[in-house]
């Protein structure tokens, strides 16, 4: 059967999560009125725990399986590889979606010729106690805010963890760049084609959440912002050289970003995060997470 919507969910060592990511979606296509033309891939991307038996097991949905870990930007090219479907949906193995997320995506993009792709809104898991890292993730302090479906999304806040975007979109850019299958700048990196071409294209839809499942550590997530830094932000750059400036280089050796990201103020900036888990001071911990790295590069 020839499906329109392609459901692409990457998954590694995704054992703990992926039954309530899929059941999500399973349940989001039940409250469709075409629930036939939507088909779930989900492509194991060499995972070394449970998750290849797991899969096995949930009906209706088509597999790939990876014979090692790939990475994020090739396994998602891997699903779109095994669809010929007219719209791509891209939502990751650890985000379950609420009902009405799929029929609200599906219907903005595909009654509006002007909107080229659409995020989602995620948030922290419901009736869960926000950390001081999900206060930050999730608050008015990272992020565009307050936009809605006839407003164009900046390409840098534009990310494929749950997402609907045009196929012939994606033939016509290119797919993801899997060069960067370090942790992030993918998304970032597609965006920003996508962008050059279709500037008011990209568009948030604030009434389609969902949420994590899980949510790393502080310093995991850090560390992410660290390796970003070290290797993919660098590549995005070469590629990308007229951008660098809006994709934060002036940060990186300017006077200016020396000034403000520095040890001193980094130390202070820990010890006052321990005490107030402001979100303020957690925006700052990232930029000179992504910052250090950057000034790492090897």
């Amino acid at each position: 059967m020839m499906h329109s919507v392609s459901i692409i969910v990457p998954a590694y060592n995704a054992e703990s999560t992926i039954e309530k990511c899929t059941a999500s979606i399973t349940e989001s296509i039940k409250n469709t009125s075409t629930p036939e033309i939507f088909e779930i891939i989900i492509i194991n991307d060499g995972s070394t725990d449970n998750t290849k038996k797991i899969i096995s097991n949930i009906p209706g949905v088509k597999i790939v399986n990876h014979d090692k870990n790939l990475g994020l930007p090739f396994a998602r090219n891997s699903g779109i590889n095994h669809s010929n479907a007219d719209y791509m949906i891209f939502i990751d193995s650890d985000i379950v979606i609420s009902n009405n997320w799929i029929d609200s995506m599906y219907k903005s993009i595909h009654n509006s010729k002007n909107i080229i792709g659409i995020n989602g809104v995620i948030g922290s898991y419901p009736n869960k106690k926000l950390s001081g890292l999900d206060n930050y993730l999730f608050g008015k302090f990272r992020g565009v805010k307050n936009v809605n479906i006839n407003t164009p999304l900046n390409y840098k806040f534009f990310v494929f963890s749950n997402t609907i975007i045009r196929r012939n979109v994606l033939n016509e850019i290119g797919f993801f760049d899997e060069s960067l299958f370090k942790y992030g700048g993918e998304d970032t990196e597609l965006s920003l084609r996508i962008s050059k071409k279709y500037p008011n294209g990209l568009r948030k839809l604030e009434k389609a959440s969902s949420y994590h499942i899980t949510q790393k550590s502080v310093d995991q997530y850090l560390n992410d912002m660290f390796i970003y830094g070290k290797y993919n932000f660098h590549q995005i750059i070469e590629k990308h050289p007229d951008y660098k400036n809006d994709l934060g280089y002036g940060w990186v050796f300017s006077f200016k970003g020396r000034l403000l990201f520095n040890i001193f103020i980094r130390f202070l900036l820990k010890i006052t995060w321990r005490l107030t888990k402001h979100p303020l001071v957690m925006k700052y911990l990232v930029v000179d997470s992504f910052v250090r790295g950057a000034r790492n590069k090897t």
